[in-house]
């Protein structure tokens, strides 16, 4: 049982990962306002890395996230401060618990199929 554990272990929590992070890609769209191009909307998307997923925010989660200080012209027109408008956060805080019972069951799932195996 605990040599086709590992194997079980990584194939499950590995699709796991793969589903949490659509969930959070899909709750981060949600959330992140659209804009006259929904250019910050269509950049978030999920990369595969080995058994894990990096989540991309994209170029413009830095400013909306985080707002913008104070910016003066070169004619000495201000534009202003950027507000913040967070939702890389919230979109982790809304699925964090569904998150982490699928990871759960998918550890579960696993070491059922190795029982079954030995």
């Amino acid at each position: 049982m605990l040599k086709t554990a590992p194997e079980a272990i990584t194939r499950h929590v590995s699709e796991a990962n793969q589903d949490n992070a659509q969930e959070i890609v899909r709750v981060a769209r949600v959330l992140v306002p659209a804009g006259k191009t929904a250019r910050a909307k269509a950049a978030i998307k999920a990369i595969p890395q080995g058994d894990g997923q990096l989540i991309d925010f994209g170029p413009l989660s830095k400013i909306l996230e985080g707002g913008t200080e104070e910016r003066q012209h070169k004619d000495g027109h201000r534009t202003g401060k950027g507000p913040k408008i967070p939702f890389v956060s919230p979109a982790m805080k809304a699925t964090y618990k569904k998150r982490r019972a699928r990871t759960r069951k998918a550890i579960r799932d696993a070491v059922k199929e190795a029982q079954g195996n030995g």
